[in-house]
């Protein structure tokens, strides 16, 4: 087993640690990075409960390594539900371009056969009038 005492030390003593994880992009989690981690995480010994009673530090960094996998495997179900979103979002945007060319074009000749209409009734009031 590989020890890591000395490099989270060093990573933990960072001024910038804190800073680092919080804007961490999780969107950019590598399947490396998560099969690296999956010694740690399926330990039963890097469990939140057995570290709170050695090291809060520690319990809540497994909680946060814990969540960070997790949102990795969900994420990989929501990227192709992104993908078609922004796909069908295009789609609707270029549809809904055609239809207020339509609708201005219905308007236009809405405008015209309400003209027309006054018209008529013009010539109707007219032709009644004498």
């Amino acid at each position: 087993m590989i020890v890591y005492d000395d490099v989270a030390k060093k990573m933990l003593g960072e001024i910038d640690f804190l800073n680092k994880i919080r804007t961490l992009d999780k969107e950019k989690i590598t399947e490396k990075t998560i099969k690296d981690l999956q010694q740690f995480i399926t330990n039963e010994r890097f469990d939140s409960g057995v570290l709170q009673s050695v090291n809060k530090v520690a319990a809540n960094m497994a909680l946060w390594v814990k969540a960070m996998d997790k949102f990795y495997h969900v994420n990989l179900v929501v990227i192709p539900k992104k993908e078609q979103l922004a796909i069908a979002e295009a789609e609707f945007e270029e549809v809904n371009a055609k239809l207020n060319v339509k609708k201005e074009s219905l308007r236009k000749v809405q405008e015209q056969v309400d003209s027309l209409r006054r018209q008529l009734k013009n010539a109707q009031d007219e032709k009644q009038y004498l």
